[in-house]
């Protein structure tokens, strides 16, 4: 029997966050705003 990686316990955390960063799970309130950023890659705008 091996050992899971992640214990079967283990809470995602929500967010994490410094003074630099801010990372969080993505949601459907991210949707507009993530759309817009790949459409203006594809498009170069």
């Amino acid at each position: 029997m091996t050992t899971p990686f992640v214990p079967d316990d283990f809470d995602i955390p929500l967010e994490l966050g410094t003074e630099h960063f801010r990372l969080e799970t993505l949601g459907p309130q991210h949707n507009e705003r993530d759309h817009e950023a790949w459409m203006s890659s594809i498009f170069g705008t």
